[in-house]
């Protein structure tokens, strides 16, 4: 898989397939550029997977094109190339440590993903056919996250 995400003056470049054609990419901006939250960019096959496990107390967003015809137009409104441009997703990850029913004696270590912004944002990117997304999260997960799904 070949990411071409691009960042320029602050802006990121999201390629989409070519079977989205309202717009060929997306563009996105940092949230408020906390010192704390650096960008990685994410294999989006292998994020979401591991946000469909996730163990946070937010259930998961449906695949986008399973969303009521308005939703889903919104959406692409919302995303669609413009002089504003939307922030990326954000978002913090750990690892949860529980034990299970098979390991009474050991814990088990689970990835646990908490999203301060983003998705829906990130349902969208996946119907549009984009290989990778840049996300941002915070700095003690950040080497985490890009070792399970980074591009």
């Amino acid at each position: 898989m070949q990411c071409r995400i691009t960042e320029q003056s602050g802006v990121w470049t999201v390629p989409l397939s070519a079977k989205h054609t309202a717009y060929s990419s997306i563009f996105f901006t940092r949230g408020r550029s906390a010192p704390n939250y650096v960008v990685i960019l994410v294999d989006t096959k292998k994020f979401i997977a591991m946000y469909e496990n996730n163990n946070d107390s937010l259930s998961a967003i449906p695949r986008a094109d399973t969303w009521p015809p308005q939703q889903l137009a919104g959406l692409s409104s919302f995303l669609q190339p413009t002089s504003s441009h939307p922030e990326m997703p954000r978002l913090t990850f750990s690892f949860d440590e529980v034990r299970t029913w098979r390991s009474l004696w050991f814990k088990q270590r689970r990835p646990c993903l908490t999203f301060g912004n983003g998705r829906h944002r990130l349902r969208y990117l996946e119907y549009a056919g984009a290989p990778c997304i840049p996300v941002e999260v915070g700095v003690n997960g950040a080497n985490f996250l890009a070792d399970l799904c980074g591009c």
